[in-house]
């Protein structure tokens, strides 16, 4: 065990990504270059399905659109982004600034080890409250532990077409879009929930976590301080 996590024959170990002097990423970055890039698989795929990581470059993974590009915050070990705001169904939600501000003990992390997004609670009611407009007419699932997930339903039927596209706005006007199924997401069979939680309590960063990453190539320039990202099939 190490970190709380059970290794077995289909578990090899942890790659730390994190950025810090003499760390991986670090010695990695000062014999193949100062960038690397990861595309993620959908959460649910089959085992036979990798994702990938490719040191010094990105991968020639099939893009579904255009790089968009913005700036990178080096917050050793973590990667930040400035994060603007989020609007749901083209409507920008009343979000405090402060809450994206790293300044203002707030800001925006990008980590491929968490799996879910956490965002800070005057960011995350918001963000909850348009998304549950769209389920109203969905099967509500209770009694479960679905942990820190507040709204689960049943699945059988849903289309996600009812749900309107959540976007975070970067700095610079980068928008990332994810599909509908990297929040709206699958927690067992026939049951979906809000795959995004809460962060309680003053000051902390939100976390973009590696669902809401899933199907998009990342790549990160240390060289530019800039993070790029685009649609892909990780392929």
């Amino acid at each position: 065990m190490l970190n709380g996590v059970n290794f077995n024959e289909e578990t090899g170990g942890i790659l730390g990504l994190g950025f810090a002097k003499d760390s991986f990423i670090d010695k990695a970055a000062n014999k193949y270059g100062a960038k690397f890039s990861y595309c993620l698989v959908d959460h649910l795929s089959h085992r036979s399905v990798s994702s990938n990581l490719t040191i010094g470059g990105h991968h020639n993974a099939k893009l579904l659109g255009e790089i968009r590009r913005t700036e990178l915050i080096l917050f050793p070990p973590f990667y930040g982004v400035n994060v603007v705001g989020i609007s749901i169904g083209g409507q920008m939600l009343k979000i405090p600034p402060q809450v994206w501000d790293f300044n203002a003990e707030g800001g925006t992390l990008i980590d491929s080890g968490t799996t879910l997004t956490a965002l800070l609670v005057p960011a995350y009611e918001p963000v909850f409250e348009a998304l549950i407009k769209s389920l109203t007419k969905v099967k509500r699932v209770t009694g479960e532990d679905f942990g820190a997930l507040d709204f689960c339903f049943d699945a059988e039927g849903f289309d996600d077409s009812v749900v309107p596209r959540l976007v975070f706005h970067f700095a610079g006007g980068a928008r990332f879009e994810p599909p509908v199924k990297s929040y709206i997401i699958d927690v067992a069979p026939l049951v979906k929930c809000i795959g995004i939680v809460p962060i309680d309590g003053i000051g902390g960063a939100s976390v973009i976590g590696n669902i809401m990453q899933q199907n998009h190539l990342w790549e990160f320039d240390l060289s530019t301080n800039t993070i790029g990202f685009a649609p892909s099939t990780c392929t």
